[in-house]
C-alpha cells in the first residue's frame, strides 16, 4: 500500500482508486490512468492492502456501516482514505 501511496506522490496524483479485480487507476492532472504495470488486485490483496493502514477504530465502523473515513500519513505526505 505504502508503494502506492510513494508513487501518488512521485506523479502528483490526487486521487488512488483501487477496486478488486482491476487494475489500480490514479487521477493525475485530473485524468484517470490505469497502473498497468502493477496489474489486477485480486479481492484477498486488496483487503491486505487496506488492512495494512486501516486504524482499528475504523475496522469495526466499516463491519457495522460498510463505509468508513480515516487520514494515512507518510513521512512525504498526509492521506485521505474512503
Amino acid at each position: 500500500m505504502e508503494e502506492l501511496l510513494d508513487l501518488m506522490v512521485e506523479l502528483r496524483a490526487s486521487d488512488l482508486h483501487l477496486t478488486s479485480r482491476f487494475t489500480p487507476m490514479m487521477r493525475i492532472d485530473g485524468d484517470m490512468t490505469a497502473l498497468a504495470d502493477y496489474g489486477e488486485v485480486t479481492p484477498q490483496r486488496l483487503q491486505e492492502m487496506v488492512d495494512s493502514i486501516l486504524p482499528p477504530r475504523n475496522r469495526e465502523e466499516f463491519a457495522v456501516v460498510k463505509d468508513t473515513d480515516f487520514a494515512y500519513e507518510l513521512p512525504s505526505s498526509r492521506f485521505r482514505v474512503n
